[in-house]
């Protein structure tokens, strides 16, 4: 059995002091006593709920469980279960099929900036709104009101001439791409990007939105071009137009014929994003909020590699035990300087709710594709799921700390599993980490923990047997969390100068 951790030892674990113990392979520490008494509670626990048609237990909220271990480290009382909902799989959250020849909606995210970018306070713009629709709510081409507007000069001709001579497709075009498209009821070329996509016994059919007037429509695959160098860098100069208040027919008459020919509106506010328009009707001034049609890729910031990346989350580390008397479960014992043990309510919350969880949640959990040190993750060990920090990841090496055992193993990547739900992260570790009193000394000294271990071991794993509940008095807790304990009985069982006598 390995040593658990204890105070620093964890960071100093490195490939050059790893112990031959530790270099064998964990499925080869089965043998430890604790985990045979730990496997068989839990089995036999399995076989009285099925025969009583008990539902299995699932996790309970973090904070009854701190509150229960908590009030009760002198109490052997199992504590009452509680039910919170099954554990979700991460496979049926991404169970949704990928269908690409299905009417899919999508971010419609052209790289092409909008006309929104270029205006100004107090700068005067001339709408030129889609016909058919109300003042209120309208799309509509957007055009700055300058001597020479060369963007709507291009949209409104250039584009049309250069379009006559464009390639046409010759393949499938992706979502969210920016293509050109021939109108033939509007004998016009329009830049346009594929929001949804269906396959035909003709081909593909793809329905559009035109980044300049905003206008939806549905093309198929001869209809469109490529875009050639140029489409590209002339402004989107399609916006989206809400009032923000309700229009009176008198006010919508009075635009309808203002507007024949196009609006001119003054821009007031503006940004990136959005602008605000204003235009004078009948002697009372009316606002209009405008945004663009299609939404702009965001600028991604350069990534910075010499900064560090945040810290993983910590594992809850084990509830301490007060100073006096207490009847705990002797989970591990390597020396007489390394034991864990944890409070009976503990150690029937580890048996009733968190190992019976773990089993179910290792089923659906996903293997561990890169193991990175100092992160939580599940572990097979003596045929059953445990939680473990993986304390040193090298290249030939992993070694595993199982948090609820005190056991440190070493372990393969196929034998890793992540944790997908937050509760069984959050649990408290439940391995309470130990030194006698005469031994307290030995225990911050990771070279004579090794000695002591091959030393002791076999004379440990007797004691364990003999004594999986023992009382102990906690003399002291650290503020690393060991703590120093006297067992009386061990006295004259447990002697300095090494070996046990019964």
């Amino acid at each position: 059995v390995s040593s658990p951790s204890l105070k620093n030892t964890d960071s100093e674990i490195t490939e050059d002091n790893m112990s031959a113990n530790e270099q064998k392979d964990g499925r080869e520490q089965d043998e430890n006593p604790g985990l045979k008494l730990i496997h068989a509670d839990v089995q036999l626990l399995s076989l009285k709920q099925t025969d009583e048609k008990t539902v299995t237990l699932t996790p309970p909220d973090v904070s009854l469980v701190l509150d229960k271990v908590s009030s009760s480290t002198q109490a052997d009382v199992l504590p009452p279960t509680q039910t919170l909902p099954p554990v979700s799989s991460v496979k049926d959250q991404l169970s949704s099929t990928y269908r690409a020849d299905e009417e899919a909606e999508i971010q419609t995210v052209p790289a092409v900036k909008s006309v929104l970018c270029q205006l100004s306070p107090n700068c005067k713009v001339n709408l030129l709104k889609m016909s058919a629709e109300s003042w209120s709510s309208f799309r509509s081409l957007c055009v700055k009101e300058t001597a020479e507007d060369e963007d709507a000069d291009w949209v409104l001709g250039g584009l049309q001439v250069e379009g006559s001579s464009a390639v046409r497709l010759d393949g499938e075009v992706g979502l969210g791409e920016l293509v050109v498209a021939w109108n033939k009821e509007d004998q016009m070329f329009y830049r346009v990007v594929v929001v949804r996509k269906h396959h035909t016994d003709e081909g593909f059919n793809y329905a559009t939105l035109s980044i300049d007037f905003g206008k939806e429509e549905n093309y198929s695959s001869t209809d469109l071009r490529r875009c050639w160098e140029g489409v590209s860098g002339y402004p989107a100069l399609g916006i989206n137009v809400e009032s923000e208040v309700n229009l009176s027919k008198e006010v919508m008459a009075e635009l309808d014929m203002l507007g024949k020919e196009g609006l001119t509106m003054e821009v007031t506010t503006c940004s990136n994003k959005e602008v605000i328009l204003t235009r004078e009707i009948k002697g009372e001034m009316f606002r209009w909020t405008a945004k663009s049609v299609v939404s702009e890729r965001e600028a991604c910031q350069p990534i910075n590699f010499l900064i560090p990346p945040p810290p993983l989350p910590p594992v809850s580390s084990p509830l301490p035990l007060t100073p006096g008397l207490h009847t705990v479960f002797l989970l591990s014992a390597d020396s007489p300087a390394s034991l864990s043990i944890c409070s009976m309510s503990q150690y029937s919350m580890l048996i009733t709710t968190m190992l019976p969880t773990i089993q179910s949640l290792a089923t659906t959990s996903y293997p561990v594709s890169v193991p990175v040190q100092d992160s939580l993750v599940l572990v097979s060990y003596g045929d059953m799921w445990h939680r473990a920090k993986l304390v040193m990841v090298s290249t030939n090496h992993i070694l595993a700390r199982l948090v609820d055992l005190g056991h440190t193993i070493t372990v393969t990547q196929d034998m890793l599993r992540q944790i997908a739900q937050p509760a069984v992260r959050s649990w408290p570790a439940v391995a309470v980490p130990c030194v006698m009193a005469e031994w307290v000394g030995m225990a911050r000294d990771r070279e004579m923990l090794d000695t002591m271990r091959n030393t002791w071991g076999t004379d440990m794993g007797k004691l364990v047997s003999e004594f999986q509940q023992v009382e102990v008095r906690v003399l002291s807790v650290d503020d690393a969390g060991l703590h120093v304990v006297h067992v009386p009985a061990w006295e004259g069982i447990v002697k300095r100068g090494g070996g046990l006598q019964f």
